[in-house]
């Protein structure tokens, strides 16, 4: 009987070459798992810049920079993280620091950029706030605002809307915010 392109162990070394032909596969799935969990960090990591919404951001915050140092702000950081939440802009004007989000939205949407902040985005900016107020114990006064970057059809921006002083709770009932 024929070995159809199989070794024989016995014929090509015994129990020695066994377990070197094993050795060898395991080294071989080992680098297989590595060049995966390498190429799989790469995709991820790419991904974020070509990926036109998140371009489109990017260039949302940068014009909300500019137009916050227009404004007389002194931008602190941009894109903080603390784990999983982001604060997009941190800016600093006549002593009170300001957290910003920047909303960006197409012109012809039905939700503005303001309204698309609800509740859990929110409370996703209070703990981002309170986790940068931890470690940066000297401010005393802060608020949220919020930019609103409107696009045209041609991905251009066409109105920057700053709404300062955003309650960071949604009040129930008749309470003022």
């Amino acid at each position: 009987m024929r070995n159809k392109g199989r070794f024989c162990a016995s014929c090509v070394g015994g129990e020695a070459f066994k377990s070197q032909l094993s050795e060898f596969f395991r080294t071989l799935r080992r680098k297989k798992q590595r060049m995966f969990q390498f190429l799989s960090r790469l995709h991820a990591s790419w991904r974020k810049y070509f990926n036109p919404n998140v371009r489109r951001g990017r260039k949302g915050e940068r014009a909300a920079v500019r137009f916050l140092k227009k404004k007389n702000y002194k931008i602190l950081d941009t894109n903080y993280q603390s784990g999983r939440y982001e604060l997009d802009i941190i800016a600093e004007k006549d002593g009170c620091t300001a957290f910003v989000e920047v909303r960006g939205r197409q012109q012809s949407s039905l939700q503005s950029g303001y309204d698309s902040v609800d509740k859990t985005k929110k409370h996703a900016l209070r703990c981002a706030i309170f986790a940068y107020l931890k470690k940066h114990r000297r401010i005393r006064y802060w608020r949220l605002d919020i930019i609103a970057v409107e696009w045209d059809e041609k991905g251009k921006i066409s109105v920057l809307r700053h709404y300062e002083n955003v309650p960071s709770r949604n009040v129930r009932g008749r309470g003022v915010y």
